[in-house]
């Protein structure tokens, strides 16, 4: 099957998540991977997302979360960096995100 990539702005409970997650196996999806920008991981969601079927799930460390089984990190302490550095500075923070967002 398929590689999948399901990507959110946050992961609370897991159980939506984790029942698309079965779903898309059901279908006949190869390797699942999960991301979101924020980890809550409120009540059951680790143990639903390490007893799900993905290889893994990437979240950022904006929220501080404990790292094992399938739960992965990635840290945003160099992007907040820059953007407190720019604000500091006056500098506008939309050039740090690329694009055409500079107003």
């Amino acid at each position: 099957g398929k590689t999948c990539i399901i990507n959110d702005d946050m992961i609370d409970t897991a159980g939506t998540l984790c029942a698309n997650v079965k779903e898309l196996k059901a279908m006949g999806a190869g390797d699942i991977y999960v991301c979101a920008t924020h980890g809550i991981f409120s009540g059951p969601a680790i143990e639903r997302l390490n007893d799900a079927p993905i290889v893994e799930c990437l979240v950022t460390d904006a929220i501080p979360v404990e790292v094992g089984g399938k739960i992965k990190t990635i840290s945003v302490a160099e992007e907040f960096a820059q953007a407190i550095s720019a604000v500091y500075h006056e500098e506008p923070v939309s050039t740090l995100v690329g694009g055409d967002f500079a107003l």
